[in-house]
C-alpha cells in the first residue's frame, strides 16, 4: 500500500511536470534505435534485419542534426548492443523533459505480407485498433509490464500529450511527403519505451520488412538517408509551430 501511495503521489505531482512555465523549448533529441545486439527485432526471408535499419537510421539523424547544430542529439546506442526498454528510457530520462524530444526507430512487420507505409504512435493505454496493439505487443515483448505503473505513467504523458501528438503528426507528414511513402497516420497504442520516458515521445514504425518492394527501400543507403533527413525536417517543423504558438500566447497575455 506504501508503495502505491508513493507512486500515486509521484504521478499526480509530475503532471507539473513538463514545461512547468508552461514553455517546452525543444534543444536536444533523444534518438532510439530499436532492438540490437541479442534482439534483432524483424528478419525477413530476403535477408534484412530490423536492428541494422534502425541503427543506420539513427545514425543518418544524428549525423544531419549535428551538422546544422541547431539542436543537440543523443543515442540510446550507437552499435549493435543490447539493452532493456528500462536501460533505454534511462538514458533519455537524464535530460531535461522541458527541453528534449524523444523518437524511437522502428521497422514493421505484417504476418500476412500486405501490410505497407509509414505511421507513427504515440503513448496511450487505450491502442487506436487491434493492428496497434500487436505492434505494441511485438514491441514489448522482451520486457515484464508493471500495469500500475502503466497506468500511472499515463497519468503522467497527459501533461506530454499535446507535444508528442503535434511533434508526431509533422514528422509523420514529413515522412509521407519525403518519401511519397503510404501514410498509415498517426496512431496510438501502450508502448512500454514510451511510457517510460518522461518528455514527449513518438515512435515511428519507418516502412514493412514483410513487404518485398518497401525492404528493399528500408534497407538502401539513400533511403535510409532520407528517411533521416525528412524526420528532421518534421523536428523543425515541430519547433517552428512551438516558437509560433509561444509567441501567440505571449501576445494574448499582454
Amino acid at each position: 500500500m506504501a508503495r502505491i501511495a508513493l507512486m500515486l503521489f509521484f504521478a499526480l505531482t509530475s503532471l507539473k511536470g513538463i514545461a512547468g512555465d508552461g514553455i517546452f523549448d525543444l534543444e536536444l533529441i533523444v534518438i532510439d534505435p530499436g532492438h540490437g545486439g541479442r534482439d534483432p527485432g524483424c528478419v525477413n526471408r530476403w535477408g534484412g534485419v530490423e536492428k541494422e535499419i534502425n541503427l543506420a537510421v539513427a545514425l543518418y539523424l544524428k549525423g544531419a542534426i549535428e551538422r546544422e547544430g541547431i539542436y543537440r542529439a543523443v543515442m540510446t546506442r550507437q552499435s549493435d548492443q543490447t539493452l532493456s526498454l528500462g536501460e533505454r528510457a534511462r538514458i533519455a530520462n537524464r535530460y531535461p523533459p522541458d527541453k528534449t524530444l524523444f523518437i524511437s526507430l522502428h521497422c514493421n512487420s505484417s504476418p500476412n505480407g500486405e501490410g505497407r507505409g509509414i505511421e507513427t504512435y504515440v503513448f496511450d493505454l487505450e491502442a487506436t485498433d487491434r493492428l496497434a496493439q500487436q505492434v505494441a505487443e511485438r514491441e514489448n515483448a522482451l520486457e515484464v509490464i508493471d500495469p500500475l505503473r502503466f497506468i500511472l505513467n499515463d497519468l503522467r504523458h497527459r501533461s506530454a500529450a499535446l507535444y508528442s501528438e503535434m511533434a508526431a503528426r509533422l514528422i509523420q507528414r514529413a515522412l509521407v511527403s519525403r518519401l511519397k511513402a503510404g501514410d498509415r497516420r498517426i496512431r496510438r497504442a501502450p508502448f512500454k519505451i514510451l511510457a517510460d520516458v518522461k518528455m514527449p515521445a513518438v515512435l515511428v514504425e519507418m516502412g514493412f520488412l514483410s513487404d518485398k518492394v518497401e525492404q528493399r527501400k528500408l534497407r538502401s543507403k539513400r533511403y535510409q538517408r532520407a528517411i533521416a533527413e525528412a524526420i528532421y525536417e518534421g523536428i523543425k517543423r515541430f519547433d517552428r509551430e512551438l516558437s509560433a504558438a509561444h509567441k501567440g500566447v505571449a501576445r494574448s497575455s499582454r
